[in-house]
Formats: structure tokens, C-alpha cells, sequence
């Protein structure tokens, strides 16, 4: 008698959570590529897009740093209006920041570019992703991976020989920067920051994910 093998039952739902694990990603896959794109033809899509995506990098942090307290609201068990009014709130106070952007730039761009960072860091959770049992530790592990990243690239690009590529010194002058420091003056190490920092945390959305997964799954079977 032959002896039918049993197909995975876990086969069509790994499958579909990778896909939307991978969807997930494609935000932070694309701000890596344009990030890279940038470094090479800097005048290529925007003359002053240099400058908006050095802006951009720094948005990051207060995004990096608004995503703990977010999700957190997020995976709560709180009534739904208790969770907006949070969740408002918290938007409220980090829209500050974004606004001192804004006023920086003489222009809207930053409080758009806020909300869209906002949103790709918690689009792991709003897709569906990753199972409601292992959205906690899915959120908390892309936290610190991207808290991790964050400050090493920083100060990779800081202290390595990165080369200029497109950057001359005729597309800095025409951004028009108006403080100092690294970035503002080299800002080539700005767009290969970016190129790293989003490499990296997409590439944990997608491989992270998986690992979280099973982690959470054992230790319910453990629980059980």
C-alpha cells in the first residue's frame, strides 16, 4: 500500500508571508537604490536632491526613534479610540521635529517625508507580514537592527575613504547648504550612509522576519 506524503500545511502560508515580507521590504529597497542612484547622477532626478535626501537621513533618527513607542500603541491591547488619541499624540510630538524641517527648508517636503518614514517602519505590521504572536519581537528586533545600523553606518562613512563618485564640488555648492559639519560639506558620505542603513534594514525585513517567526513558533510549541 503506498504511502501518500503529507504536503506541509505551513508550505502556502510561509510562502504568502514571505511575499509580504519582501512587500514590506520594497520601501527601504527602494530609498537604498535611490540613495545609490543619487551618489552616482546627483542632478539626475532633482538638482536638489542631494540635499533633501542628506535631510532625509536625519528624519530617519526621529523616525528610528518614534518607532518603539508606535508600535508598542500599535500591538496594544487598548480600545481603538484610547489607541488613535495615542497614537495622535504621539504623532503630534515627533511632527515637531519634522516641522523645524520644514521651516529649515522653506518647504513642505519634510512633514510628507516624515509621515511616509513613519508609516514604512510600522508597514511590516500593517500588511501582515509577519503572525499577531510574533509582531512584538518582528517590531523589536527591526528596532534594534536598525538602531545598530544606523550608528554604524554613520560612522563608517564618517571615518572611511568614501569616494565622491557624481558628488563634485560644483553639485555641492548648488544645493546651497546652510549650516556645517560633515555631511552638509561632504554630503557624498550622507547618500552612502543611506545606500547602507536602508540596504541593511530591508535585507533584516526580509531574513529577520523569518527568524522571528520560527522564534516566536517555538516558543509557543514550548508554552504548550
Amino acid at each position: 500500500m503506498a504511502v501518500q506524503r503529507r504536503a506541509r500545511p505551513t508550505d502556502t502560508q510561509e510562502t504568502g508571508s514571505l511575499a509580504a515580507g519582501v512587500f514590506a521590504a520594497l520601501p527601504d529597497l527602494l530609498l537604498c537604490g535611490l540613495f545609490l542612484y543619487t551618489w552616482v547622477k546627483p542632478m539626475a532626478i532633482d538638482p536638489l536632491m542631494v540635499k533633501r535626501l542628506t535631510a532625509l537621513t536625519l528624519l530617519e533618527f526621529i523616525v528610528m526613534h518614534s518607532a518603539p513607542f508606535s508600535g508598542i500603541v500599535a500591538l496594544s491591547e487598548m480600545k481603538r479610540h484610547l489607541k488613535v488619541l495615542a497614537l495622535a499624540g504621539l504623532g503630534a510630538f515627533y511632527m515637531l521635529f519634522a516641522w523645524g524641517f520644514a521651516l529649515a527648508f522653506g518647504s513642505n517636503w519634510p512633514l510628507y517625508s516624515f509621515f511616509g518614514l513613519m508609516l514604512n517602519r510600522l508597514l511590516g505590521v500593517l500588511v501582515g507580514a509577519v503572525p499577531r504572536g510574533a509582531q512584538a519581537m518582528y517590531l523589536g528586533s527591526c528596532w534594534i537592527v536598525g538602531a545598530l545600523a544606523y550608528l554604524g553606518a554613520i560612522f563608517f562613512t564618517a571615518f572611511a575613504p568614501v569616494p565622491r563618485l557624481g558628488i563634485s564640488r560644483e553639485v555641492v555648492a548648488a544645493q546651497h547648504f546652510t549650516t556645517g559639519g560633515i555631511w552638509p560639506e561632504e554630503p557624498y558620505r550622507a547618500l552612502a550612509f543611506g545606500a547602507i542603513y536602508f540596504g541593511i534594514v530591508a535585507m533584516w525585513e526580509v531574513v529577520g522576519r523569518g527568524r522571528m517567526v520560527e522564534r516566536a513558533a517555538r516558543q509557543q510549541r514550548r508554552g504548550r
